[in-house]
């Protein structure tokens, strides 16, 4: 699948979380969101609608434009891998723990509780960092050869591939014959 076939089935399919998503499918609308933030951005400096510390107009519209198609390929392809969509999400629960947990933690005013409070900081983001590098390595992979039960392989059925077999002789190239 070539970049733009792969944008345009993102889009085609913007919100479409069954079935499954080649590799090139995925990584090629990757590259057309980095492109287009940082063309967002340039048109955000040079039309002035940037916003200090945050994206300007024309990033925000891009991102709006672009967020439920990416959840849905991201979808698609840990789809592809055999592995639930939800997998996208799981760097989020360590997050929300940190959250609630060190925000209560923080929120008593205790030298102690501010120490549980870096630790938990640590741990959580240690266990954000592993659930990150772990759903990376399943994006990258290849996927399941044939079906699972997520949908048929988009590659195609597998293909079975015949041993090679010598042509036949041609005429007065038999057995003593010299070979021409």
């Amino acid at each position: 699948m070539d970049f733009w076939t792969a944008v345009q089935t993102c889009f085609r399919k913007f919100a479409t979380f069954q079935g499954r998503a080649r590799r090139s499918e995925f990584w090629y609308f990757w590259l057309f969101i980095i492109l287009g933030s940082i063309v967002s951005a340039i048109l955000d400096a040079a039309f002035g609608t940037d916003i200090e510390n945050s994206t300007g107009v024309v990033g925000g519209v891009f991102t709006l434009a672009t967020l439920i198609p990416m959840i849905a390929v991201t979808a698609r392809r840990l789809h592809d891998t055999n592995r639930s969509g939800w997998w996208q999400f799981a760097a989020f629960v360590p997050a929300l723990i940190l959250g609630f947990v060190g925000g209560w933690l923080v929120g008593t005013g205790t030298e102690a509780a501010a120490g549980a409070a870096i630790a938990l900081l640590v741990v959580m983001g240690l266990a954000v960092l592993a659930i990150s590098i772990l759903v990376l390595i399943w994006l990258v992979s290849a996927g399941t050869r044939g079906a699972n039960r997520f949908g048929e392989d988009p590659m195609g059925p597998p293909v079975l591939v015949q041993p090679y077999r010598a042509p036949p002789p041609g005429p007065g190239a038999g057995p003593g014959q010299p070979w021409r």
